[in-house]
């Protein structure tokens, strides 16, 4: 026999239905004249917490050390999060990483800069210094 509400096939001496809670039909006079049966649990969705993207973690990761890379997976990472079904964790690290990327691609391009302009005044002084001229 099933359930008239969902659908769902009672179980063998059910008088409820283990789905939606419905009395049986032709049950309801069955149930009253025996003792209280508990009704059955409902079963709430249970909440996926998002898995984390590998992507955005190596980005993360690749932009401490390697910046102009950081930058490169950080933005792809972030694309990828952005479109995946179901949706994937890690946009933030995406985007400390686009953002660390950046700092950190900037201040090795002015030091690199500075240090171009400037070596032969660094290493005139040092080696003077070191030989005591």
């Amino acid at each position: 026999m099933f359930c008239q509400g969902c659908g769902t096939e009672f179980a063998p001496g059910a008088t409820f239905c283990s789905q939606c809670g419905q009395p049986k039909p032709g049950a309801a006079a069955s149930v009253q004249e025996r003792a209280p049966q508990q009704m059955p649990m409902t079963q709430y969705p249970t909440m996926q917490v998002p898995q984390t993207s590998g992507l955005a973690i190596g980005a993360l990761i690749a932009a401490l050390f390697i910046p102009f890379l950081g930058l490169i997976l950080g933005y792809v990472a972030r694309n990828d999060i952005r479109s995946s079904n179901p949706p994937k964790g890690g946009d933030g690290l995406a985007t400390a990483a686009i953002v660390i990327g950046w700092i950190f691609f900037v201040l090795g391009t002015i030091s690199a800069i500075f240090l171009a302009l400037f070596w032969e005044e660094f290493m005139t002084g040092f080696w003077d210094s070191y030989y005591g001229y």
